[in-house]
């Protein structure tokens, strides 16, 4: 089991002037259910890739959640089914310690990079230098 999930809804936008109400509402469905949110991100308002309730634009919102041992995923996902103001959702576990690793391989895979851009840089720099110098030489000879 995961102790941390993300949580992409779609909402629908007939009543979007509601949009906050129903934000309110998923909220307090992760409550109930035993999940506890510690981070949410606002992806806006997209076209939908195909018509879902003859509706062609859906609001995003993603949130991050932490379970506790009460938590009740069935109940979660039924309450969230009859919701008719969710168009979609989706709910994936995520492993922290595999994120961990990943950003740390990450982090040197960029320090490689870097690595590998000053070592051409000093090697242009010296190739620049012996260039110059082979010029000086050159017209001293002439």
């Amino acid at each position: 089991m995961f102790n941390a999930y993300e949580m992409l809804v779609v909402y629908s936008l007939k009543e979007a002037s509601r949009l906050d109400s129903f934000k309110e509402e998923t909220r307090k469905i992760f409550k109930e259910n035993g999940f506890e949110i510690s981070k949410e991100e606002e992806m806006g308002k997209k076209i939908l890739a195909y018509p879902i309730n003859k509706e062609k634009e859906g609001y995003y919102y993603l949130f991050y959640l932490k379970n506790s041992k009460e938590a009740n995923y069935q109940d979660l996902h039924k309450q969230i089914k009859r919701r008719d103001f969710i168009l979609r959702y989706l709910m994936l576990g995520v492993d922290e310690s595999k994120i961990q690793k990943l950003k740390k391989k990450e982090e040197e895979f960029k320090n490689l990079k870097i690595e590998i851009r000053k070592k051409k840089m000093q090697k242009e720099q010296e190739s620049k230098s012996n260039q110059s110098q082979e010029n000086k030489v050159e017209e001293n000879l002439n």
